[in-house]
């Protein structure tokens, strides 16, 4: 969950309505006029229901009846979230930003919170022992991603399964007697089984196109199958692996992308999310085959799918949307939108070189695909499209090609088209993970980042004509956030993120030597503009909830805060003027109407100056024009709920209610 996801002023009501004309009730259980719950997590018994949300700007887990009455908030730290409730319903574990993204339990009754880890890193529940003796959870940020428990006593946090070399996502089954894991390494990812009682762990796939993470929900309530979600076809599909005999069986064959599934309680039924119809819905499938049923048919987006214990519902979180792209003059004033959708999402927005047109990502076809709209004004068309997923588009500095990434050959990899229009070529070719392709200043190489031969992301460089990619970094922790390149094209600077936990900023040579770390704030975000000179990188740092905007000069010397205040401000994604002398950042608002708006902020002096105000929308900087002008913005209105879903009728005329 990102933190513009984390938003305040929840309110609780009750609702139902109709889902399309089939009878299916749905009722809201907690709504919010923008996206404030998320996290939803049913208690075992059916009667509880917990969430995070956000209090006064910092989010706060939340338990109420099941219907969304009586809700009270259990904790008050910094960004609580990810709560899972223990086997008997007394406990939720979930996870503390305060003091270090920490492993945490609260009674569930209300009591005082406790602190079972305190290791460096990220620590996030998962799920816990049958017995429930203890939390198991993903431990990040010390090179590979391992699943360990924690014991509710205080003992010393331990792994479940063997340690693997790659990330290691584990699950144990029901019945507590063995382990499912995914394994991603070299930018693949297999499924593997081991019993606990001891043996080594068994490979049930070796395809390397595979995926069980979050792994909560892999395990059929008989512990004897597991579901998996795969692209060896092309597309995502769900799979599902028998553990004793090691039979494989595809259980879902669309051409769009099927994700998200979970059991239902008497294993009878697989729900999961899916794009099929065009749009993302909430679909179930019987878990031995056959004909996939829709539950909703609506323009919001679905997930965290779960059954309630009774298998006659559903409960997941619904964001509807209206998204866009806008421009607004650099003094400010009334913002002019290039794009207003409802439903769909608008993301990765880049002007051309040229200024003539914006490239953006959007789901309006049906999948992720690049649209084309003119900056002067007109309708989006269609740029990229393939039945699978297209974005990030970026323009070469002369405008007159695209670099993307896709999935359309059964692999994420970079691809280049013309900037008019025509036949794609592919820059790499490997089953791992290529992504953020960005162009030199001479449009000569594609600095990008790739899974390839590490367990982790690194950056790497491929001639834009073609040929080999060459390897500049082998980091021990994954590139976070855009790569930047300097102006005369020698370095391309970076953000990561260490075994401690802490981000560093790298300057990374194109030609030879290794990186070097720039001393910004260890709380630093992954994202960050380098200065048009290249003189000074400026970027987000984060303390107690709270985000502030730096920057420091790339030949050396110490970070200065450019943010005025001290507390309850989150400043953010900030973006260089032309002419060094501004930035333009995401500045958010907490109160009764929450709302983030763009504000230009001088590097030099106290300057402040206000660009957007639009209520109830978030507004994040994308771009100035050449001249600083005019700048480009993205905006988004979120309206999130957790519903439930009555699916009996569905059940009962498909001959299998419970």
């Amino acid at each position: 969950m990102t933190r513009r996801a984390l938003l305040p002023c929840l309110l609780i009501a009750l609702t139902t309505c109709a889902e399309g004309d089939r009878g299916l009730v749905t009722t809201d259980l907690v709504t919010s006029a923008v996206a404030a719950p998320f996290g939803p997590a049913l208690s075992p018994d059916g009667g509880r229901l917990a969430w995070a949300q956000p209090v006064n700007g910092q989010a706060a887990i939340h338990v109420a009846n099941a219907n969304g009455s009586d809700p009270v908030v259990l904790t008050h730290g910094s960004w609580d979230r990810n709560p899972v409730w223990s086997p008997d319903g007394r406990w939720i574990a979930y996870m503390a930003e305060g003091p270090d993204f920490d492993l945490m339990v609260v009674p569930s009754a209300g009591g005082e919170p406790r602190q079972l880890t305190s290791a460096p890193g990220f620590e996030q529940p998962v799920g816990w022992l049958a017995d429930g003796s203890g939390v198991v959870f993903y431990h990040s940020g010390a090179g590979d991603v391992r699943t360990l428990v924690a014991p509710l006593d205080g003992g010393p946090a331990h792994p479940i399964a063997s340690p693997m070399d790659g990330d290691q996502h584990v699950a144990i089954s029901p019945d507590g007697s063995k382990a499912v894991f995914d394994l991603h390494r070299g930018g693949q990812g297999t499924i593997w089984v081991e019993d606990l009682s001891g043996g080594e762990p068994r490979q049930l796939t070796t395809e390397g196109f595979e995926d069980t993470n979050p792994t909560t929900n892999a395990w059929s309530p008989d512990s004897r199958q597991v579901a998996f979600v795969s692209r060896r076809t092309g597309t995502w599909d769900i799979w599902v692996a028998d553990v004793e005999t090691g039979e494989l069986r595809q259980l879902t064959h669309d051409v769009h992308n099927d994700q998200g599934r979970a059991w239902s309680p008497d294993g009878r039924w697989i729900a999961f999310v899916s794009d099929r119809g065009g749009q993302s819905d909430v679909w179930i499938i019987p878990s031995g085959g056959g004909q996939a049923l829709r539950v909703t048919n609506d323009l919001t987006v679905e997930a965290d799918v779960q059954w309630s214990p009774d298998g006659r519902s559903l409960f997941f979180l619904r964001s509807r949307t209206e998204e866009g792209i806008g421009v607004v003059s650099a003094e400010g004033g009334a913002p002019r939108m290039l794009v207003e959708w409802a439903g769909y999402t608008v993301r990765d927005a880049v002007l051309a070189p040229t200024g003539a047109s914006v490239l953006f990502t959007s789901n309006r076809s049906g999948n992720d695909d690049i649209w084309s709209v003119p900056f002067a004004g007109g309708e989006p068309r269609p740029f990229a499209v393939s039945p699978l997923v297209d974005r990030g588009p970026r323009f070469s500095p002369d405008g007159a090609q695209v670099v993307f990434t896709s999935d359309r050959s059964g692999s994420t990899d970079l691809w280049v088209m013309p900037a008019e229009g025509g036949d794609a070529r592919p820059l790499t070719d490997w089953p791992s993970d290529e992504d953020r392709g960005r162009w030199s200043p001479d449009g000569s190489q594609i600095a990008f980042v790739s899974n390839h031969e590490n367990t982790r992301t690194d950056v790497w460089i491929v001639p834009s004509a073609g040929g080999a990619p060459r390897r500049l970094t082998a980091f021990a922790a994954d590139v976070a956030g855009e790569l930047r390149w300097s102006p005369d094209g020698r370095t391309v600077y970076v953000m990561v993120t260490p075994a401690d936990g802490r981000s560093a900023l790298y300057q990374v040579p194109v030609a030879a030597g290794g990186p070097e770390a720039l001393p910004v704030n260890p709380d630093a975000d992954g994202g960050g503009d380098l200065s048009r000179d290249g003189t000074a990188y400026a970027y987000a740092a984060f303390k107690d909830g709270w985000a502030f905007v730096e920057v420091i000069p790339t030949a050396g010397g110490a970070p200065r805060r450019l943010t005025r205040r001290t507390e309850r401000v989150y400043q953010v994604a900030p973006i260089w003027s032309p002419d060094g002398t501004h930035l333009a950042v995401e500045d958010w608002g907490y109160g009764d109407d929450p709302t983030s708006d763009v504000l230009a902020m001088g590097v030099s002096d106290t300057t402040r100056r206000q660009l957007t105000s639009t209520p109830r929308t978030f507004e994040v900087p994308i771009a100035y024009t050449s001249d600083g002008q005019q700048l480009l913005f993205v905006m988004s209105m979120f309206d999130d709920s957790i519903v439930s879903v009555s699916v009996a009728s569905l059940l009962a005329g498909a001959g299998g209610a419970p």
